[in-house]
């Protein structure tokens, strides 16, 4: 089990983002302070979800879905 971070930086008006993975699937995604984080220069397991979030903050609708882990869902 290999568990990655990686700091998203939103356009403003909005608080960035940290993105957490396990194998390569994305597990959480959460509004942060990003002074409160040392970002991890490692990106590769998160291209999916970045280029998602890219094209979301563009204002445009991705037409796929990145890698997702269910794992720690919840009953929401």
């Amino acid at each position: 089990m290999v568990k990655k971070i990686h700091i998203y930086k939103t356009p403003d008006p909005f608080s960035d983002l940290l993105l957490e993975s396990e194998n390569g699937a994305l597990i959480r995604i959460r509004f942060i302070e990003t002074s409160d984080f040392i970002e991890e220069e490692d990106r590769t397991c998160f291209g999916g979800i970045i280029r998602w979030l890219d094209l979301y903050f563009a204002g445009h609708k991705p037409n796929f879905t990145p890698r997702l882990s269910w794992k720690y869902g919840t009953p929401f």
